[in-house]
């Protein structure tokens, strides 16, 4: 005997929930999950895959139109993460641009001390409003977001500097005569490559304060 489905989940529903205006999503997902029981009481496993359809249509038709300062500002990020590595290709290959320690050195502390300025409720709220376009959220959130990016991308490529200084210290420390022309070149590749993180992740900090910075603008 199917067991029925009392109501409709997953990942499909909450996209809809998430890009529906607050004005439709009451009647909208009211008859969904009315059509939806309807279904599972003759087979559960359909009524899924009916509801999972609906919702990613549904979500599709209004995704631009309630998210389009998110969708943009994912595109910004797409199209910069893609240029990106397709300038480490054409450098030679995307391997020699990684390197989990360096990454380490950077981005954990600046989450950190991005949190020890401000707070990580700051951030979370930062990334909420950026995600939640037609939440409206009180001034004093958007400021306290909006300087928890600047500090986080400031951070970023004050550690990256660090980072490398450490480096060409300790290259200058222990690079012998003899090994300067085989060795020189691959220590200072990993060397800038804190500063080259710190200064990626001060370009999406930075459109991303640029953006509530816009949303403040909106609030006057």
């Amino acid at each position: 005997m199917s067991q029925v489905i009392s109501r409709p989940l997953g990942w499909s529903g909450q996209l809809l929930q998430w890009v529906l205006p607050n004005e439709l999503k009451e009647p909208i997902l009211g008859d969904l999950e009315e059509e939806f029981l309807s279904r599972a009481q003759i087979n559960p496993q359909s009524a899924m895959r009916w509801y999972r359809q609906q919702a990613l249509r549904s979500a599709f038709q209004f995704l631009w139109k309630t998210k389009r300062g998110f969708m943009m500002f994912l595109l910004s990020l797409l199209v910069f993460t893609g240029l990106t590595l397709m300038a480490l290709v054409l450098g030679g290959g995307v391997d020699m641009f990684i390197d989990i320690p360096s990454a380490l050195l950077v981005f954990i502390p600046s989450v950190l001390f991005a949190v020890a300025a401000t707070s990580s409720q700051a951030l979370t709220n930062g990334v909420n409003a950026l995600l939640n376009e037609d939440v409206q959220f009180d001034k004093q959130v958007l400021t306290n977001a909006q300087l928890s990016f600047r500090v986080l991308g400031q951070t970023a490529v004050l550690t990256g500097i660090f980072s490398s200084l450490i480096g060409a210290i300790a290259i200058g420390s222990n690079l012998e005569a003899e090994q300067f022309s085989t060795a020189f070149g691959p220590a200072f590749a990993v060397c800038i490559l804190t500063l080259t993180y710190g200064f990626g992740l001060k370009t999406v900090c930075y459109v991303a304060e640029q953006k509530l910075q816009f949303k403040l603008n909106q609030s006057i």
